[in-house]
């Protein structure tokens, strides 16, 4: 059987996976400080706070796991959560216009009324605060046209989700088959030479590998089970 090389964008993403490792293990230790902090504060204020700051640690750690956490094996409530997520920033986005606009409207309103008070006083002050009206509505204009564009963005944006959805649907039924009838054995000489591992195992990394069926190593004494895996 002929041997299966890693693919680089595999090896990519395991470095990308070990940096975002890094910043949970760096924010579970400020939560452990935090934790003893609490522990030993005798303010209540102060406990309230380290709380406050904590729930905020442990919400970025869960963000960060379920990113690490590759698509197919992603739980359903992650996938909503991170659904959720892009909605919500979207929302955000078109709330901040909205609210730009709302800016505008007050500012063109208050221009107008103090052009109509200067008018009298003043034609040449008139005519300025007139440019900057119109000025000030172009950009009104051209904001809404924005807002117009998110509101498409967004949804293409639920059109392309429909479409990942059905992805996931096909990509779960290779995934669930995998992990059914397959498994990775180590090829290189090692301690793990000739071990067998599920597809998530984090010792077969950077090793040469063969896939064989479940049965075939299951019975075959020349092969042995990863402990950390199974």
């Amino acid at each position: 059987m002929s041997e299966i090389q890693i693919n680089p964008t595999e090896s990519q993403a395991s470095k990308k996976n070990q940096k975002i490792f890094t910043k949970i293990e760096q924010l579970q230790k400020q939560t452990d400080e935090l934790l003893k902090a609490m522990a030993i504060s005798a303010s209540a204020k102060e406990r309230e706070q380290a709380e406050k700051k904590i729930a905020k640690l442990k919400a970025k750690i869960n963000d960060l796991e379920i990113r690490t956490t590759p698509d197919a094996h992603r739980s359903a409530s992650e996938k909503l959560y991170l659904k959720n997520k892009l909605y919500r920033n979207l929302l955000i986005c078109l709330l901040a216009v909205i609210l730009f606009l709302t800016a505008v409207c007050v500012i063109v309103a208050y221009n107008n009324a103090q052009l109509r008070k200067s008018w009298a006083s003043s034609v040449q002050k008139s005519n300025a605060l007139e440019e900057n009206n119109r000025l000030l509505t172009q950009e009104t204009v051209a904001l809404q046209a924005e807002n117009d564009q998110l509101t498409n963005d967004l949804s293409n944006a639920q059109s392309g989700y429909d479409d990942l959805a059905e992805d996931y649907e096909y990509i779960q039924s290779k995934a669930e088959w995998f992990d059914k009838n397959a498994r990775i054995v180590i090829a290189d000489e090692g301690y793990l030479y000739m071990t067998y591992h599920k597809y998530d195992c984090d010792l077969w990394d950077d090793s040469s590998y063969w896939i064989h069926n479940i049965e075939w190593v299951e019975n075959d004494p020349e092969y042995t089970e990863c402990s950390s895996c199974h």
